[in-house]
């Protein structure tokens, strides 16, 4: 039986960074960052006395959680002309020896029977193999581990849907605080971040539960990333999610016109009429003009993602029964087909 694994590196750079002695040299306290990072390693076990916290009025998950974004922002810093921390020499060092690990890996695991990568990064690896091969290739696991002195963590994948290495929905098991079994939700790219979506398991009901929120990053079409995620992870139809919704901010196609260009405008019998340079649209079912930026030497350009018959609604007049769903279906599922390897029409042509 061939099964998938996915490994991943325990903190590759912030590893690398103890391990092998790429902090700047422009600190003064040259164990400050390891200092942090073990500080962190214990929160996050719960390691932490209470008289250690007590006096910052902190705790264990709090530390844990305040302590990631500098622990990981670090070689960031080290790149950054104008940070204090600035060595470029060890930002880079850091880059090319996680790589240089993780290629040795690869080449490793690859000399492993039946053996197929289904994709690398700089800090997981992931590869099918027929079961009876499995213990050879976690003795390499074990191998590599030793020599860098870096840790691999397993990912039970359950299911995962993946375009590339930066767009996947995935199914991972896990345990809770009680130590019984857990499944998580995790996703990645794009299509799917349109939003903010929760799948949270149900222990007793043993099934998922979905929540929605507006996103700081994007909240444009999240319709179309609920209803993309719910299909490709529980085989939801693309069209019951979408014609279920009737909240029209969930449709609304946010645009926002760059600096290169002078205006926006929509066509129409009449000639052109300027809109804002930030705008929310949606796909109308009565015929309207199209939208295009505008550069100051008069060439137009189309707009991303617009749909036909677009409705300019930046007074939020419009009700969901102006709104053309059908659009968003074909739209979700043109993205849908992306994700399982089915070519569009225009490719066939070519």
């Amino acid at each position: 039986m061939r099964i998938l694994e996915n490994w991943d590196v325990t903190s590759l750079y912030p590893s690398a960074i103890e391990i092998f002695g790429y902090t700047s040299r422009n600190q003064k306290n040259k164990d400050a960052y390891t200092d942090l990072l073990h500080m962190r390693k214990k929160a996050k076990k719960g390691l932490l006395s209470a008289e250690f916290l007590e006096p910052m009025n902190l705790t264990n998950a709090d530390l844990n959680m305040g302590l990631k974004l500098p622990l990981n922002t670090y070689s960031g810093a080290l790149r950054a002309m104008f940070n204090k921390l600035y060595d470029p020499l060890q930002g880079f060092s850091i880059c090319t020896t996680g790589q240089c690990l993780i290629l040795q890996l690869i080449h490793d695991l690859q000399q492993v029977p039946t053996l197929e990568m289904v994709s690398a990064n700089t800090d997981a690896v992931m590869y099918t193999i027929e079961e009876e091969y499995k213990e050879q290739a976690h003795e390499v696991l074990k191998d590599w581990q030793v020599t860098t002195k870096l840790e691999l963590e397993e990912d039970k994948i359950v299911k995962i849907i993946m375009r590339d290495v930066n767009n996947y929905a995935e199914i991972v098991e896990t345990k809770d605080k009680d130590g019984d079994v857990t499944y998580e939700v995790h996703y990645k790219g794009g299509e799917l971040t349109r939003g903010d979506h929760k799948f949270k398991w149900n222990k007793e009901k043993k099934t998922f539960e979905y929540t929605f929120k507006d996103s700081l990053k994007s909240n444009s079409m999240s319709i179309v990333s609920e209803a993309l995620l719910k299909f490709l992870l529980f085989d939801i139809p693309i069209r019951d999610t979408i014609e279920k919704c009737d909240d029209i901010f969930r449709f609304q196609i946010i645009s926002h016109l760059g600096s290169t260009y002078e205006k926006m405008v929509q066509e129409s019998s009449n000639g052109d009429i300027e809109i804002q340079k930030n705008n929310r649209i949606y796909a109308g079912k009565k015929p309207s003009g199209t939208i295009v930026k505008v550069k100051s030497d008069g060439r137009r350009d189309s707009l991303a993602n617009c749909p036909p018959n677009p409705i300019v609604d930046n007074a939020n007049q419009c009700t969901i029964d102006d709104v053309n769903k059908e659009w968003y279906i074909e739209f979700a599922e043109e993205k849908a087909n992306d994700f399982l390897g089915v070519k569009r029409l225009e490719n066939y042509k070519k």
